[in-house]
């Protein structure tokens, strides 16, 4: 039996959106409700790109808090412990 990789999937305040893949990336939309949060954690094999579709998201990238909004872009290289936060009152 296969598994459906393309379906939305729920975590908490989270839900992921898997778009497509290849050897090299995995792409999803992902949003976040209001108050959620990814603890500080770290991709061993591979970068973390973000674009803010929607809100604010507040990230600390290496003990450093950066705040991105609609329209901004981040690259979490991998190796590099990094949270996010919604700070926000929406998606």
């Amino acid at each position: 039996m296969q598994t459906n990789i393309f379906r939305p999937i729920s975590f908490g305040k989270e839900v992921f959106h898997p778009k497509s893949y290849d050897e090299n990336s995995f792409i999803m939309d992902w949003t976040m409700e209001a108050g959620g949060m990814v603890p500080p954690h770290l991709h061993k094999y591979s970068d973390e790109h973000f674009t803010v579709t929607k809100g604010e998201v507040l990230f600390t990238v290496n003990g450093e808090k950066i705040t991105k909004k609609v329209g901004d872009t981040l690259l979490v290289p991998k190796g590099t412990p990094h949270s996010i936060k919604n700070p926000g009152k929406g998606h």
